[in-house]
């Protein structure tokens, strides 16, 4: 009987991930998601607070709320660049900006500094390709359409890819030092 249980549970198990599969290359299946769970696994170097905001980002898709997701998904990124750029107790960021030698911390940086302005420091760490720098400044403009009162409304292939695009930079990012 504990055989047979397990030999259902099992098949259930595969036809479940071969049915999200299937599912995935349709373009409104919700499960699409499931391929940004497996990225966002691969991804090692993510703090609970970015993999949280991610999480987040992922569970407004699933539910249709796209613009929150762009905001989350992107709260995580910058969050993620932000120590990238602090990795080294911010000695090189406060050489690209000397006003930055007043702060501290990132989180006073990040109280001070334009999210333009940070891209713009990683570009100038060698954390960034100069394409790279000016895709996330893109990608800021599309938060911000999100984030404050516009006409845009992201659908499911929009919200998806963008999360997509800005785990694929986090996974390009991880291995870099400054």
């Amino acid at each position: 009987m504990f055989e047979l249980l397990n030999t259902i549970k099992r098949n259930s198990n595969e036809f479940k991930l071969e049915s999200e599969q299937i599912f995935a290359k349709h373009e409104d299946s919700k499960s699409r998601v499931t391929t940004l769970h497996k990225t966002r696994k691969k991804i090692l170097t993510l703090s609970i607070q970015q993999d949280e905001l991610f999480q987040q980002a992922i569970e407004c898709i699933e539910r249709g709320i796209y613009r929150a997701a762009l905001v989350m998904g992107w709260a995580a990124f910058m969050d993620f660049l932000e120590q990238k750029i602090a990795s080294d107790g911010l000695v090189k960021a406060k050489i690209q900006r000397n006003n930055w030698v007043r702060y501290n911390t990132i989180e006073e940086i990040r109280e001070n500094a334009t999210e333009h302005e940070l891209i713009s420091v990683a570009r100038d760490l060698g954390l960034l390709t100069k394409g790279e720098m000016k895709t996330l400044h893109g990608h800021l403009s599309t938060r911000n359409q999100c984030a404050h009162p516009s006409n845009h409304r992201p659908d499911m292939n929009e919200s998806l890819g963008y999360i997509a695009a800005l785990l694929n930079l986090i996974s390009q990012l991880q291995n870099k030092a400054l």
